[in-house]
């Protein structure tokens, strides 16, 4: 059950690393990271296309 916006777990280190070298609270950029993600997987063609697939199966 790992969604495509899951993908961003692996860099969530990265943007600790980073935020904490330029003195910004890394909760602020790995919030926004996680979110964007998940909007992004959410407004994809692709998304669109496999819901329709699957409720055309289900109907």
């Amino acid at each position: 059950m790992c969604g495509t916006g899951h993908v961003v777990y692996t860099i969530m280190p990265i943007i600790y690393d980073i935020a904490i070298k330029n003195n910004i609270r890394p909760e602020r950029p790995m919030a926004a990271a996680s979110v964007a993600s998940q909007m992004g997987i959410i407004a994809s063609p692709v998304s669109v296309a496999v819901v329709s697939l699957t409720s055309n199966y289900y109907s």
